[in-house]
């Protein structure tokens, strides 16, 4: 995990998930929240990752790219996280709502 917090330490907040859940579900933690070792971190904290990951894309492909502990999907960054082909959107598509 000190790979981990260090990535994160330079954040405002960051992304989490848990690694074994039935519903997945990706929040933002605040820096002072320190992960465990059952969290999925991401160091991401711009609201649009929040969108891609939670979208009905994003969900679908890490039901089929990761695995099952019993009858609850398992989150991999290796296999769900990293070969995710995140749409590459212009300056005017990602930006922020006033």
């Amino acid at each position: 995990m000190p790979k981990t917090r260090e990535s994160v330490s330079g954040l405002a907040r960051y992304l989490a998930t848990p690694e074994t859940a039935k519903h997945r579900v990706f929040v933002f933690l605040e820096k002072s929240i320190l992960p465990d070792n059952k969290l999925i971190v991401l160091a991401l904290e711009d609201a649009y990752f929040l969108g891609i990951l939670s979208s009905t894309v994003h969900q679908p492909w890490a039901l089929a790219a990761g695995s099952r502990l019993e009858d609850r999907p398992v989150y991999s960054k290796t296999t769900c996280f990293d070969p995710f082909p995140f749409p590459d959107p212009t300056p005017d598509q990602k930006q922020k709502n006033p």
